[in-house]
């Protein structure tokens, strides 16, 4: 068992150190690259080489204290789901919401009503560590090249989501159908209140458009705001 607190009654000798290179984020998320080198018993360190994946799961699985659901496979994988990572401690969902007319609510900062308006497709992230992202695109045939738009909502920081005081409790398992379901309705049953600092979600005015559309069957998919990445990027 692997602790961040060092017991008294112990003794602990280093056997692995570790080295983290990260890039600057360039506009399309920051990389890492992580060498390893073994502690010799006289203290020296052998040679650098890459970080095994073993290891690297092993370390997660050690220190790990997510408290998100575990997320569990059962029949057939629906076919919205664009990707699975079941990393232990890390699991990732990633799937795909068809356009459609839904249930909206606006609190009184933003001049919208709460009412059905178009959505166009929407690409959404959850990941074990209650990360929860979502991502605009303009099709529903997506490919690893598929260019990423902003989601056209507010409380949408780049892509991750600002749920606010929103109920997060959920079952410790779920299944694929069970989380997808339950994060787009905590999502659209939530009030979008704000725009997150000088965000632009759209291309022009979010309340304008919003009111202009309302009736509208689908959403102006010209109207979305390039994300500048590809789905190949995010998965």
């Amino acid at each position: 068992m692997l602790s961040t607190e060092i017991p008294i009654n112990k003794v602990f000798k280093p056997t692995l150190n570790l080295t983290i290179f990260e890039t600057t984020d360039d506009g399309y998320g920051n990389h890492f690259y992580i060498e390893s080198r073994v502690v010799r018993t006289d203290g020296s360190l052998g040679a650098a080489v890459p970080l095994k994946q073993n290891t690297l799961r092993n370390l997660a699985l050690s220190l790990s204290s997510v408290k998100g659901p575990k997320i569990t496979l059962e029949g057939m994988i629906p076919k919205e789901v664009l990707s699975i990572n079941q990393f232990p401690g890390f699991e990732q969902l990633t799937w795909l919401s068809k356009p459609r007319r839904r249930k909206l609510y606006f609190k009184n900062l933003i001049d919208l009503s709460d009412d059905v308006y178009p959505i166009p497709p929407l690409i959404f992230i959850y990941s074990q560590n209650k990360s929860f992202r979502v991502y605009a695109v303009k099709t529903t045939n997506v490919n690893e090249e598929t260019e990423l738009y902003r989601a056209p909502f507010p409380n949408v920081s780049s892509s991750s989501v600002c749920m606010g005081r929103a109920d997060y409790k959920m079952d410790k398992q779920m299944s694929v159908d069970d989380l997808m379901e339950t994060m787009e309705d905590r999502f659209f049953n939530s009030y979008f209140s704000h725009t997150i600092g000088n965000d632009v979600v759209v291309k022009g005015n979010f309340v304008l458009l919003y009111k202009e559309i309302q009736k509208d069957d689908k959403f102006p998919l010209n109207k979305l705001q390039p994300h500048k990445k590809e789905l190949r990027e995010i998965l």
